[in-house]
């Protein structure tokens, strides 16, 4: 599994452990020592959920309708974590920060899993983990309840356990399946930007894993199977109290078309667009009442296409790039930062792609699994509201690739060493 040099199974497995113990050790107390200014146990856009868990109501209003405007799973953490506080006296704040600490701890001990599956060694893991754990926006979770924290841990469970699948054999590989796709799901749950993840994974399975096509596609089944297992039961108190079927969650109309009004909104600091940007802004805006439906989002966007092409290409091009640097307020030093930090972050994971793709035998599996979910949270961020916070989770999933790239460097770097001092001796005995 490892790459020359790397230690034994039970010596990563325990590196794994050292990874977690010192992630969480030192993001508690980043945590717990942020001045108070930094910190906000607001709940946000979920509190309305909240509230209602805390009523005993669930997710069913006082009028009987069902909360659906976000998936259950993070608001159901905010108050498990809120009754937490008020059974233990704590403050709610430090409760917060030691969840997050708590999340941030177990991502990092899935990226260093990862980097061993992609072939790292003890250099390449603990590379992977720091370039996670020291990431600012991996970092800003600490201070505030951010729902992308558990997103990230619960997803990287669900590739490791997909990983050991894609290798597995016999009923093996289809439980791990299994319950990467039950993972997969409640990724979902909690942000419904994974929503196409089970297709994606599945697709991953059909091309790149190990066995035959039979074997391959049952694989693919058990991941959609068993994601769609773990969401039905929402989407079927959504149904019984709507009678329609809500992907998830009904927040993507207005994320969508949120994506296109930039300028437009009030608490956005004003920002230079694009001069085709700026007119699929405009029009965005003046039809951004009747923008309340998906299939309105579409007909808008196909309407444009016809009339402008060129400024709808320039759109998602524009907001294919802000999803690695922008905010939703539009400030410009963030963004600033945010660019500078993702240019330096993905110049590091180019460099780590390349050598794993000059390896014998290519990516393999896991690395594909890591793309194809970053390639999916990218596209969704692209089409919707395109932000640096979207991206977040693409840290976790990119960061194994690099510290795999860097573990490649140091063989490659020793062969061409070892190579050298060959060269030498046969010189010398001529």
């Amino acid at each position: 599994m490892g790459v020359s040099g790397a230690g034994p199974d039970s010596g990563k497995h325990s590196l794994w452990t050292r990874v977690f113990a010192a992630v969480f050790a030192v993001h508690l107390l980043i945590g717990l020592a942020a001045p108070e200014r930094w910190r906000s146990t607001r709940f946000g856009d979920y509190a309305p959920q909240v509230e209602n868990l805390q009523a005993g109501r669930g997710f069913v209003a006082e009028d009987g309708s069902v909360m659906h405007r976000y998936p259950p799973l993070y608001p159901l953490m905010l108050w498990g974590l809120d009754r937490v506080a008020r059974g233990t006296g704590a403050a709610l704040d430090m409760v917060l920060a030691g969840f997050a600490a708590i999340c941030n701890a177990v991502t990092a001990a899935g990226v260093a899993a990862m980097a061993a599956r992609l072939g790292a060694g003890s250099a390449g893991i603990g590379f992977a983990a720091a370039l996670f754990a020291l990431q600012p926006w991996v970092l800003y979770g600490l201070f505030l309840p951010l729902s992308e924290t558990p997103f990230m841990a619960v997803l990287m469970a669900a590739i490791l356990c997909l990983s050991a699948a894609a290798r597995g054999e016999g009923r093996g590989g289809v439980a791990w399946a299994a319950a990467g796709g039950a993972l997969t799901g409640m990724a979902c749950l909690i942000r419904p930007i994974a929503f196409l993840a089970p297709a994606v994974f599945g697709v991953v399975f059909l091309r790149k894993a190990q066995g035959a096509v039979l074997r391959r596609t049952v694989l693919a089944g058990a991941v959609v199977v068993a994601a769609a297992a773990v969401l039905l039961p929402w989407e079927l108190l959504v149904w019984q109290r709507t009678g329609e079927w809500i992907p998830i969650s009904s927040g993507g109309p207005p994320t969508l078309r949120d994506g296109l009004s930039f300028n437009h909104k009030s608490f956005r600091a004003p920002i230079a667009l694009p001069s085709g940007v700026r007119r699929v802004s405009d029009a965005a805006w003046r039809e951004y009442e009747s923008l309340e439906s998906t299939g309105a989002y579409l007909r808008f966007l196909t309407r444009q296409a016809l009339a402008d092409p060129a400024a709808v290409v320039q759109t998602f091009v524009y907001k294919a790039a802000r999803a690695w640097y922008g905010t939703d307020a539009q400030r410009a030093r963030v963004e600033v930062f945010n660019g500078v930090v993702s240019l330096a972050f993905l110049t590091i994971v180019a460099r780590g792609a390349w050598r794993l793709a000059r390896r014998p035998g290519g990516s393999g599996a896991e690395a594909w699994l890591l793309f194809g979910a970053t390639g999916l949270l990218w596209a969704m961020a692209t089409v919707a509201l395109s932000i640096a916070r979207y991206m977040t989770p693409a840290v976790a999933l990119l960061a194994p690739v690099a510290g795999a790239g860097w573990q490649r460097g140091i063989v490659e770097a020793g062969g061409e060493a070892l190579e050298a001092r060959g060269e030498g001796r046969g010189n010398r005995g001529i």
